[in-house]
């Protein structure tokens, strides 16, 4: 089977994948414990990365799927465009406008972040434009946005690239995205821009994506390729921390900065990849536990809310309550005490509102597709499964 051929596969979906709902749900802790207790180790970095990956590896893979129906005739480029985009409106745009919608009726609450909070970039997917050129610093719990915004962007440009194109193209489309990120990465360093315009505004955070796209198409043709065994996922996790030591156990000169964020992403690329291509491993078992896949499952709610939630032994304590208590309670007593709470709003919000919008996905596609012009070859609208 070629590598770049147009042999037709079809594309996994998460909920077949052992170890993925995991994977999300230890991201968003370690993207937690950041913005909570201080945690170093690229621990924020990491987190937001591991989904990046896993949404490339994901999409990609659906959008490889559907370029080979088009491909088999048994749809249409526009059909499954539209399809792409219904399937990603009905997951993203309910929560997250109804956050934005909250957090605008309660703004006077967060003034603390500045006097501009960004509500016009983030109603249009540029968080992270408004973060990294805008006001250039830091945004207070507004942050968390800017990574919704860099997917919501790969997902207007992606069913392009990727349904429009001949299957043959993928792949070398991924690596191309990974190679221009990587260049933009060096420069954005070279050029001085401060870590968080680098951090939001990165072209690598694109590659990451694109990366995922790749390993999946690899899997799928190449899976001879594919890491295995526990050799290689012990020596993963050792080259991986040791990368994310720096500026915790020792400091790397400041121009490595950008190729140690490069190795560090490569890692947890071949790391998604062991844990696809390792199945019935023990630490892919472990990530199966019930309460962490149940996690990875709500992470979108999640992330979406937890900076929002004060630390209830924290600042608001001392603000209205008039107390206030050690920093080692309140980074993890409070800490604790606040994830509980954002895991519960979460899983309400998944349970009552994200879920059964989802459930609502293949009328709302028939009913945008049944507006498409008829094809003169005859060729279906659309093929729902």
């Amino acid at each position: 089977m070629s590598l770049l051929g147009s042999d037709r596969v079809k594309a996994e979906k998460s909920a077949s994948i052992l170890g993925f709902n995991g994977l999300r749900g230890l991201s968003v802790i370690l993207v937690y414990l950041n913005h909570k207790c201080g945690l170093q180790f690229y621990s924020g970095s990491v987190g937001v990365w591991i989904f990046f990956i896993l949404s490339g590896f994901l999409i990609i893979g659906e959008l490889n799927r559907q370029r080979g129906k088009v491909e088999t005739a048994a749809s249409r480029s526009a059909a499954e465009i539209v399809t792409f985009w219904v399937k990603r409106a009905t997951r993203i745009f309910p929560a997250y406008y109804a956050l934005l919608a909250i957090l605008f009726l309660t703004r006077s609450y967060f003034q603390h972040a500045g006097p501009d909070l960004g509500f016009r970039y983030h109603f249009v997917y540029l968080s992270n434009y408004w973060i990294g050129s805008v006001i250039g610093g830091t945004a207070g719990p507004f942050g968390v946005l800017w990574t919704l915004s860099v997917e919501q962007q790969f997902y207007v440009i992606a069913p392009f690239l990727f349904i429009l194109l001949p299957l043959e193209r993928h792949f070398v489309t991924c690596m191309c995205v990974v190679a221009l990120g990587v260049v933009g990465h060096f420069l954005l360093y070279s050029s001085g821009f401060n870590h968080t315009a680098i951090h939001t505004l990165s072209p690598w955070n694109f590659s990451l994506i694109a990366f995922g796209g790749a390993i999946t198409i690899l899997h799928l043709q190449r899976r001879e390729w594919a890491p295995y065994g526990n050799a290689t996922f012990a020596c993963l996790l050792i080259v991986g921390f040791a990368l994310c030591s720096n500026g915790v156990i020792y400091d790397a000169p400041s121009h490595f900065a950008p190729a140690i964020d490069i190795a560090i992403g490569l890692c947890l690329v071949a790391l998604i990849w062991w844990v696809r291509a390792n199945q019935e491993s023990v630490f892919v078992q472990a990530l199966e536990w019930k309460p962490l896949e149940h996690l990875g499952k709500i992470s979108y709610g999640f992330y979406l809310v937890h900076n929002f939630i004060p630390n209830p032994l924290g600042k608001a304590l001392t603000l209205y309550g008039g107390m206030s208590v050690p920093n080692s309670v309140k980074i993890t007593a409070g800490a604790a005490i606040g994830f509980a709470i954002s895991y519960a709003v979460a899983h309400l919000s998944w349970k009552y509102f994200e879920s059964p919008i989802l459930r609502s996905r293949r009328g709302l596609t028939k009913l945008f597709v049944q507006y498409l012009p008829e094809n003169p070859q005859g060729v279906p609208r659309t093929e729902l499964k």
